[in-house]
């Protein structure tokens, strides 16, 4: 880890070399082109103004400059009228252009001789290939967010995008509730970025997973870049920017409502699933999504505003989760958005806008597949939580070369998630010790009590972002600084600060809690410099950038009270946890084949830094929450039997754990505020390289195909190796597999080295011994034509990793079966099986194949058409076997077989997981939904109205997306199936 002082040093050269730049960062669209006489000379000095009433000045005016070049920088999405204007040439008005969000378009000019008076007016068709800018961009206009069937919020969206993997599938709003995260092409779940207006608003909570929910009527468009990111982030996963609507000089608004009852929706329980346990299937009681936007003018050309507010709400109904009197258990909630934005011209070339989001959520019951809905729910009470997104923005137009914003955003996401009404109890009374949750590590059961601690969560993220852009025609210089600071508590309880678990239904360990925590991180700065070059030389377009980035974050003083199993602890404040000062380069190149903005060739080279929020110092805080499995019997007590906590202990068979019942430790410094994993001085940021190349080509007018390849590799990778073991620690004791009668290697622990925790985490430098390549192929295409919007792709891909260094120094340990099995440590204090096969390069890791298209064809009679296909591969599908003290195992297996001869002989851990299959040898099946919807839009006056049907997940389809991989009776129990067919009645209406 670089020294604070050092990365300070760093730090404030780059501030000083950023002050003698324009600072800029880059805008949301732009129109650039060439000005020409009708013999193809240049024409410099050309007065170039693009007017929309979108723009709340009206008209944003530049110049050509010397090589007939001119460009007009951030401009909002909407509907244009460009005027050339030179003294000796007729005036040329190119009207109707629409220009979408994040998009650079070309319209280039010829200029005929004669009297300025004399106007020439073109209407055709917008030029639909950006041939500047690098990015894989994805638009969906206003148009297309109306119409798509969808959920109407931008992860629902994203998972219509080619090249984009979900962590869950959405079914007409099923999951509206708790969002889906996203990758893009090898990135992380951490390196997405959600902008609004160009700003980032990443939560810290989750690492930067969690974002916000947002208004669907606040948007007039939503952008997605997926590959080929400029200087202006530091992520390389998906770059969201949500571009909100002002309002305007007359008054406008929108409607929308919709949902579905639960009596309209299919069912897909098919016998097969419930041959294999599936009792009941995931379904909802009712979908709503009420949502309202209006906006107008306080003060004509002067001062707009505009307001949304959304109500919208899923009850599920959990798969194989019942009450005890068979209803199935539901999981009600909902939340709203309340939003203002003002936007107020202060002076002709003075912009502000602000806007405030507050979002209260609710949720009356959480669970899972098998949980007991009355005891082991958890539950959001949304009196308890602060959910608000804000923004304020300055924009200058300093002169029609040189633009300037400074902005200030902030994400703030307190929330409690508590237990049900009457389970929780106070500490140390006679309830909270038999309180206790229950969970069965094999039925995957939950009861009497919630399977982990309750927690509060208290994130808070505030971004200060200064820009500007200077532009000239042909050369566009933009730099920028980013800086963003927060901090993060979160508090952890669980009643008898332990959970116990089962096997089938009989005792076997509890997980020992350290509880109460509350762990407090700081992040200091997430700092971002970066200066981005523009230059257009004929067909050719070079973009090149760099960025330079400082990250500190760090502990705050940090306490917690006395626990059943843990003192009080205090511990100081930690800082420069880490600090990090990297330099990360971006080149791009675009090439106009043909010169007529209809066919690009692309590329990229870029440095990507891994995404963070606080996941750094919360893995190094030893306040952080922690649990110790360990044995526990029921043992027989004689009535009236005192401990030291001065508590009578029942007698036997009570199904309570208690002290005496429960074994020692497997970690001697369990609970302590003593740093058990270490980093390393000198470890330094993850971060990847990405090469893309491209083609981009508009076949006929408004449609364009596009064919994309993509490789990324990840460096400076974290292994995890112990300080306090060596080979001679271990002993193998070898297990049949009871899939298959192969050997299974046991690598058991000296007891007396057990608990010793210590880790130490470093940057890995071999890369035959650790890597992650990521290889991508992708078709694309997108347009619109006669009456049809669509957007779609095929993605092949493949990502493969190595990570044998932390196995390597060991060598194979004395009886080790056969190199297939290489003793090895994982990043607890044990070999385990998933390191059977380190390298997923020599296990055959297939090609993947995803489909997707989606789109809206308008029919005659104003009917409207609309669908949504998705097509993804099978995640990878584990078998696990949980071994204990007792499990019982095959003395000889030749083939599929069930655990019941011999028991393992002094096993040092109270439970030790294996994986019974190699990665890459299971996998789910394929998904595949559809999604129809059909609109009938009629005008009333200024009003426009539509009804629309929609149905989702068209094909009812059935799929498995989880289930039980624990090796036993359960085993293959569906836990979650894709919700049956949902049907959805909405109306909108627009003026």
């Amino acid at each position: 880890m670089h020294t604070s002082r050092c990365s300070l040093v760093r730090l404030a050269a780059v501030l000083v070399a950023f002050l003698f730049l324009p600072s800029l960062a880059s805008a949301q669209s732009a129109i650039t082109g060439l000005v020409r006489d009708a013999t193809g000379a240049v024409l410099p000095g050309v007065t170039v103004e693009a007017a929309s009433p979108v723009l709340i000045e009206k008209v944003r005016t530049v110049v050509s400059d010397g090589e007939g070049r001119y460009t007009v920088e951030n401009l909002r999405p909407g509907t244009y009228t460009v005027t050339f204007t030179l003294a000796g040439f007729s005036t040329l008005k190119r009207e109707g252009v629409e220009l979408p969000g994040n998009f650079t378009m070309t319209l280039n000019a010829d200029l005929r001789v004669g009297a300025v008076a004399e106007s020439v007016s073109v209407t055709g068709a917008s030029p639909i290939v950006d041939v500047q800018n690098t990015q894989r961009t994805q638009v969906l206009t206003r148009e297309l967010l109306d119409a798509l069937p969808t959920a109407r919020n931008y992860s629902g969206l994203a998972a219509l995008m080619p090249g984009v993997r979900m962590t869950n599938t959405d079914v007409g709003g099923n999951q509206q509730m708790e969002q889906i995260y996203m990758v893009t092409h090898g990135s992380r779940l951490t390196d997405t970025t959600v902008q609004v207006d160009g700003m980032a608003l990443n939560s810290l909570l989750s690492d930067n997973q969690v974002q916000a929910y947002f208004s669907d009527a606040a948007n007039a468009e939503v952008t997605y870049q997926m590959s080929g990111l400029g200087a202006d982030v530091s992520g390389g996963g998906v770059k969201i920017n949500m571009i909100p609507k002002e309002g305007g000089n007359r008054f406008s608004g929108s409607a929308f409502i919709g949902g579905t009852d639960g009596s309209w929706q299919g069912d897909n329980v098919t016998d097969e699933l419930k041959a294999r346990g599936l009792k009941g299937g995931n379904r909802i009681t009712h979908i709503y999504d009420i949502n309202f936007g209006l906006g107008g003018p306080i003060m004509k050309d002067k001062l707009w505003f505009f307001g949304t507010y959304r109500k919208f709400s899923t009850n599920d109904v959990v798969a194989n989760a019942f009450y005890k009197d068979g209803r199935p258990a539901e999981e009600e909630q909902g939340i709203q958005n309340q939003m203002v934005r003002l936007t107020w011209q202060m002076t002709p070339r003075n912009k502000i806008t602000a806007y405030h989001d507050r979002y209260p959520k609710f949720k009356l019951h959480e669970l899972g597949a098998f949980y007991d809905p009355e005891t082991a729910a958890f539950r959001r009470d949304q009196h308890h939580a602060l959910y608000a997104t804000g923004q304020v923005k300055w924009t200058s137009t300093v002169s029609n070369k040189l633009l300037v914003e400074t902005g200030f955003a902030t994400n703030i996401e307190y929330l409690t998630i508590l237990t049900q009404p009457g389970i929780a109890q106070p500490r140390f009374s006679p309830a909270w010790y038999t309180n206790i949750g229950k969970y069965d590590l094999q039925t995957t059961q939950a009861y009497d009590g919630v399977p982990a601690p309750t927690y509060g969560i208290f994130p808070a993220k505030y971004v200060i972002a200064t820009q500007a852009s200077y532009v000239t025609g042909s050369h566009t210089i933009k730099s920028g600084m980013q800086w963003g600071f927060g901090k993060f508590r979160n508090d952890r309880d669980v009643n008898g600060d332990l959970i116990q678990y089962y096997l089938s239904g009989v005792p076997s360990s509890v997980a020992v809690q350290n509880t109460p925590v509350s762990d407090h991180e700081v992040q200091k700065a997430d700092l971002g410099v970066y200066v981005q070059d523009s230059w257009t030389r004929k067909q050719l377009t070079l973009n090149m950038g760099v960025r330079f980035e400082y990250f500190n974050g760090g502990l705050a003083y940090q306490e917690a009270g006395q626990g059943r199993f843990v003192p009080v602890r205090q511990l100081a404040a930690v800082p420069d946890l880490p600090s990090w000062f990297d330099v990360a380069p971006r080149f791009g190149a675009s090439y106009d084949l043909f010169g007529n903005a209809r066919t690009a060739l692309k590329a990229t080279v870029n440095r990507y830094m891994a995404g963070q929020g606080l996941g750094f110092p919360q893995r190094y805080n030893p306040m952080f929450i922690q649990a110790d499995v360990r044995t526990w019997r029921d043992v027989d007590l004689i009535p009236g039997t005192s401990v030291p906590s001065g508590r009578v202990l029942p007698t036997n068979g009570d199904n309570i754990a208690e002290d005496n019942e429960i074994g020692p430790s497997n970690n001697k410094s369990f609970g302590l505020p003593i740093l058990q994993r270490h980093p390393d001085p000198n470890i330094g940021r993850e971060y990847d390289w990405e090469y893309t190349a491209a083609v981009q080509h508009e076949v006929i007018q408004g449609i364009s195909i596009s064919g994309t390849w993509y490789r990324r590799i990840t460096y400076n990778m974290t292994k995890t190796t112990p300080t306090q073991f060596s080979p001679s620690d271990y002993t193998i004791i070898n297990v049949a597999n009871p899939l298959d009668g192969s050997a299974i290697p046991i690598y058991n622990l000296n007891p007396l080295k057990n608990g010793l925790l210590d880790r130490v985490d470093t940057n890995s430098t071999d890369p035959n011994l650790r890597s992650l390549h990521y290889n991508g192929f992708e078709i694309g295409t997108s347009g619109r034509f006669r009456g049809a919007s669509f957007f779609g792709g095929w993605t092949m891909d493949r990502r493969v990793l190595n990570h044998c260094d932390e196995i390597e120094n060991w060598g194979n340990l004395p009886g080790a079966p056969s190199p297939l099995y290489p003793a090895g440590l994982t990043n607890l204090n044990q070999p385990k099986s998933d390191y059977q096969y380190c390298d997923q390069s020599k296990q055959g890791i297939p090609w993947f194949h995803e489909f997707k298209l989606a789109g809206s064809y308008l029919l005659k009679w104003g009917i409207q058409a609309n669908a949504a296909f998705q097509s993804y591969p099978g995640g990878q599908l584990p078998t696990r076997w949980t071994l204990t003290r007792t499990t019982r195992y095959p003395a000889d297996c030749k083939g599929p077989c069930t655990p019941g001869g011999l028991v393992i002989p002094n096993l040092t851990l109270a439970n030790y997981a294996v994986d019974l299959t190699p990665p890459g040898s299971d996998y789910y099946l394929r998904q595949n939904q559809v999604d129809f919807g059909v609109r009938k839009m009629f005008r009333v006056k200024q009003y426009t109205f539509s009804g629309q049907v929609d149905l989702f997940n068209l094909l009812n389809s059935s799929y498995i997306q989880t289930q039980n991989t624990n090796f036993g009776p359960a085993l293959g129990t569906p836990t979650k199936i894709l919700q049956p067919r949902i049907l959805r009645l909405a109306m909108q209406m627009r003026f």
